[in-house]
């Protein structure tokens, strides 16, 4: 009988571990989207400046699409990482 609270008291415990590792991955993920969406609108900025000059300002035009294709990969990675601890939750909730 022992063994078995011992087994629930563990098995509880790493639930609760797991419960909280979910939570921070989730928070990291939020800042990781937020990062994403500051890093989409500089780069929308720098491309507004590009207009404003023209010609020579080619290579800021290219920064600011690299940017700008950094950050969607960026939430893209965070959207994943979201997926995964919305699964792990979800699997845990059902057993």
């Amino acid at each position: 009988m022992t063994d078995i609270k011992d087994t629930l008291e563990s098995l509880k415990a790493s639930s609760d571990m797991l419960q909280e590792s979910s939570d921070q991955i989730s928070e990291l993920t939020s800042s990781i989207d937020e990062f994403s969406n500051q890093a989409n609108l500089l780069a929308l900025n720098a491309m507004i400046e590009v207009a404003k000059v023209g010609t020579s300002g080619k290579a800021l035009s290219e920064l600011a699409e690299e940017i700008s294709t950094l950050a969607t990969k960026s939430a893209g990675v965070a959207s994943g990482i979201g997926e995964i601890v919305q699964s792990v939750r979800e699997k845990e909730s059902d057993d």
